[in-house]
Order: C-alpha cells, then sequence, then structure tokens
C-alpha cells in the first residue's frame, strides 16, 4: 500500500504544478508542471502509453487470432480516444462525463477478455 502511495505521488509530482504537499501538515508544495507544457504532455503520456504497451506485448503471446486482433483493436481505440479528449471540445454537461466515467469500465471488460487470448512469456 505504502508503495502504491509513493509511486502515484511521485508520477503527480511530475505533473502538478506545485500544490503538492510531502504531508498532510506541511506547508510547502511541490510540483514540477509537466502540465504546463502541452507538447511535454502530449510527449510523456504516448511514451508511458507506448512503455506499457512494448512490456505486456514482450512479455505474452496470443494464444489464437483473437489474442491478437483483441489485443491490437484495443490500442487503436484507446489512442483514437485519447486523440479525440486532446483534440475534441470540452464534454457539453455532467451527464456526458458521467457516461463516459462508467463505459470506461467496458475497456476494463475488453482488457481481461484480451489476457484471455493471451499467455504470459515469463
Amino acid at each position: 500500500m505504502a508503495a502504491g502511495v509513493l509511486s502515484h505521488w511521485l508520477l503527480d509530482w511530475w505533473s502538478h504544478r506545485a500544490d503538492m504537499p510531502l504531508t498532510p501538515w506541511s506547508t510547502q508544495k511541490y510540483g514540477l508542471g509537466l502540465w504546463n507544457s502541452v507538447s511535454a504532455t502530449v510527449i510523456a503520456e504516448l511514451g508511458l502509453f507506448f512503455l506499457g504497451l512494448a512490456m505486456y506485448v514482450s512479455r505474452t503471446l496470443a494464444k489464437d487470432r483473437a489474442g491478437t486482433w483483441l489485443l491490437w483493436s484495443f490500442v487503436i481505440l484507446m489512442l483514437v480516444i485519447w486523440i479525440a479528449s486532446i483534440l475534441g471540445p470540452p464534454p457539453p454537461n455532467l451527464t456526458a462525463i458521467k457516461l463516459s466515467g462508467f463505459a470506461l469500465w467496458l475497456a476494463v471488460a475488453w482488457a481481461y477478455w484480451i489476457d484471455g487470448h493471451r499467455s504470459s512469456t515469463t
């Protein structure tokens, strides 16, 4: 649990402006402000996406054709959604935000489906 909290804080430290305290009672705030630069944010997000994808692909093999098609169609969909979130307009209302957040659970189910058609190489 502590490792999860620490890693989350470190990742937030890169992206947030100096608005994060180290402890609940500290007055000094930390953050490098990656979000202040759109291009740096895009590079960082794409870099993490492709790093995670490379790690997954290098450690799994498709058991069947579905293991290949499901994975790459998911990757394409995630990239299309990410591009739309950058280039598209903001959500029109709170209901749209709620529905899109709820729809993200479909991605979890899809990822589980993909993983069922792939086997570990380690």
